[in-house]
């Protein structure tokens, strides 16, 4: 059921930022750090992700994702981001293609995401599904991802994200995982997070997340 839900995303028609454009001239930077383990006793592993984006317009966003892929292994991706449909009550739909490398091969990456931003009571929130498809070139290996995120602010400081990811990597199974987390704004255009992971289908992994978020 899982599989076949990524496929009907990814075919249908985010990632990180979501569907909302960068904005001209403005610029966004996060490093994580995630330190996950199968059971309490060790071993732990730690795995770090950078994330850039800038956009060179209102409608195009370009952006650097350095990190893991969907099958673990390690990666480097260089995308550009664009809007498909208009924006209308503030729903957004984008669609997104990458090229780089991931586990040293030559790897395509499109994706399409949704987002849409809603109130509850005096509140602000948004919702977003994030889907990416990785091809790689050589050998002809395609692995699939999407992510439902929950975002809610609390107030002008805190920020509250739920997360739902899945995943197909081609010879593993499939993955679906829960990562909520809070942001913490530190100054103007700076914010931490700290977040939870926790398996619940395909991975049997435990772990926490430490971040940095700067706006530029």
């Amino acid at each position: 059921m899982v599989r076949l839900f990524l496929v009907f995303l990814v075919l249908s028609g985010p990632a990180f930022a979501g569907a909302w454009p960068r904005g001209a001239g403005k610029g966004f930077a996060t490093a994580s750090t995630r330190l996950l383990a199968s059971d309490p006793a060790g071993p732990v592993y730690r795995y770090s992700t950078l994330y850039l984006e800038y956009g060179l317009n209102d409608r195009l966003t370009l952006g650097l994702d350095a990190g893991r892929g969907v099958s673990g292994d390690s990666k480097v991706i260089a995308f550009l981001r664009f809007p498909i449909i208009v924006p209308r009550r503030g729903t957004y739909w984008a669609a997104e293609l990458g090229l780089g490398q991931i586990a040293g091969e030559t790897t395509l990456r499109p994706g399409i995401s949704y987002g849409r931003g809603f109130s509850a009571g005096q509140r602000s929130g948004w919702i977003a599904i994030d889907t990416l498809a990785e091809f790689r070139v050589a050998s002809k290996r395609t692995d699939l991802k999407a992510d439902v995120t929950i975002g809610l602010n609390y107030s002008d400081r805190f920020k509250g994200i739920l997360q739902l990811q899945t995943g197909v990597s081609s010879g593993d199974p499939s993955f679906l995982r829960l990562a909520p987390s809070v942001i913490i704004r530190t100054s103007q255009n700076s914010n931490i997070e700290f977040g939870l992971n926790a398996g619940l289908l395909g991975d049997k992994t435990l772990g926490v997340t430490f971040g940095f978020w700067r706006d530029f």
